[in-house]
């Protein structure tokens, strides 16, 4: 099976993701390790499809309603979070994730069938978002730990 760029771009998206995951779970505070554990869990369900499709088939494309699945389950997990924790930073990734929802949407039902560059400007913005996404998780969990530094600042003073 040939690796072509859009595999190692996933590849280094789901590394990141991974990263980013573990930093909110281990550095966060109970949001953001909530958060990080259901964007990581969700990457790795979708990942682990991917690579059943592409042994099994030899295509490189998660089942579409496992994406759609995956994608409406994280938007969950941080809509109910944001909700629950009144978390800004939860907020700016749950209007992220929802625009990445839409676009793969677009993606899996028009894309194909609109021309040859489509695709590929959805593919990219969804990655675009993606990296919304990590950026908004790792600014829940340095906004987490730098709240704990001033308390203990605080309580030491």
């Amino acid at each position: 099976m040939h690796v072509g760029a859009e595999q190692w771009i996933y590849g280094a998206v789901f590394a990141a993701a991974m990263l980013i995951s573990l930093f909110a779970w281990l550095k966060g505070d109970r949001p953001a390790r909530l958060a990080g554990f259901a964007y990581g869990l969700c990457w790795l369900i979708g990942t682990v499809a991917i690579v059943v499709s592409a042994v099994g088939r030899g295509q490189f494309q998660q089942p579409t309603g496992l994406a759609m699945a995956t994608n409406a389950a994280t938007a969950a997990a941080f809509l109910y979070l944001t909700l629950r924790y009144n978390s800004p930073w939860l907020c700016a990734a749950l209007v992220a994730q929802g625009g990445q929802l839409g676009l793969n949407v677009v993606r899996r039902t028009e894309g194909v069938s609109t021309g040859i560059l489509l695709p590929q400007l959805l593919l990219g913005g969804m990655f675009v978002l993606e990296l919304a996404i990590m950026a908004c998780l790792a600014g829940a969990t340095l906004s987490a730990m730098a709240r704990r530094r001033r308390a203990q600042a605080a309580q030491a003073a």
